[in-house]
């Protein structure tokens, strides 16, 4: 009988462990899905401004017959909507990646703002931004 109880026992603790752990895999899984929806929600609200602002300042550039300079901050607007594209449709980007498009939408905006501004991006060079990954527009 004590050995039957025993099994029993066992058998009841294997069972809440394991929901236990199921529960635990669901929690982190909803996690990371509501981390991702934010994230791409905080994309989706970010983009159109910019988009406009950008927009904005090349109609402004051919009204003002600065054709070279619309041409220029076209070029690099459109550089910078395809990296942004191509990382929004990732979950985590390189490092390297996510500051080549810090680096282009600084210059956006810094020509933008007439160089008002100025901007630095350091990096430890001890960290190998190609293998360290973020999420994208961190």
């Amino acid at each position: 009988m004590f050995y039957i109880i025993i099994f029993i026992i066992l058998i009841v603790a294997s069972y809440v462990q394991y929901y236990r752990n199921r529960q635990e895999k669901e929690r982190v899984k909803s996690e990371k899905r509501l981390f991702k929806l934010e994230q791409k929600a905080l994309q989706l609200q970010m983009n159109p401004h910019f988009i406009f602002n950008s927009l904005n300042s090349i109609n402004h550039y051919i009204m003002s017959n600065q054709a070279y300079i619309a041409a220029d901050y076209l070029a690099k607007f459109t550089r910078l909507m395809r990296l942004i594209l191509e990382a929004s449709a990732e979950s985590f980007i390189s490092l390297s990646m996510e500051l080549e498009i810090l680096q282009n939408y600084l210059a956006l905006e810094q020509e933008r703002y007439q160089n008002k501004f100025d901007y630095d991006i350091y990096v430890d060079p001890a960290i190998d931004t190609d293998n360290v990954m973020v999420p994208p527009m961190l």
